[in-house]
């Protein structure tokens, strides 16, 4: 039942055109605009570094070093930043970011993301799960300290 509503929630577009990977990603040394604030629940991480966080969100990692599970929290296609978030933390497009999730957990490799319509509901979800780790726009109004980690390069 998680995975079909899950499935449903992600296909927001029935009609989306193949996966294609973002023409050109920037050099290892050049400064990387992130305009996002990775929130996050009892993970033991500080820090993250931009690879991480791609390897997180592409559910490449099931524990934290507390040895709690990783529950990756995406925002819905409802969101005004999925398309954003996509390209950022992926490095793919948002309907690239539908069918890898979809190819993920049909495949069996990773447990089905929750989605999230607003970064209210994501900052709200990680808050009261321990092991979630989302991310929302720098200009959320009231992001819990508490809950961020900071990005380093």
């Amino acid at each position: 039942m998680l995975i079909l509503r899950f499935c449903l929630l992600l296909a927001g577009a029935a009609l989306v055109p193949s996966w294609r990977p973002l023409a050109a990603q920037p050099p290892a040394s050049t400064a990387v605009s992130f305009d996002f604030v990775v929130v996050a629940n009892n993970t033991g991480l500080p820090a993250v570094t931009i690879a991480d966080i791609r390897r997180i969100f592409r559910g490449e990692q099931s524990l934290w070093p507390t040895k709690q599970a990783v529950t990756v929290v995406l925002p819905s296609v409802r969101t005004d930043f999925t398309d954003l978030f996509a390209r950022q933390a992926l490095g793919m497009t948002r309907s690239g970011m539908q069918r890898f999730w979809l190819a993920l957990v049909f495949q069996g490799r990773a447990n089905p993301p929750v989605l999230q319509d607003s970064a209210a509901d994501v900052i709200a979800f990680v808050q009261r799960t321990p092991g979630a780790i989302g991310m929302v726009p720098t200009a959320t109004p009231g992001i819990p300290r508490a809950l961020v980690i900071r990005v380093r390069e």
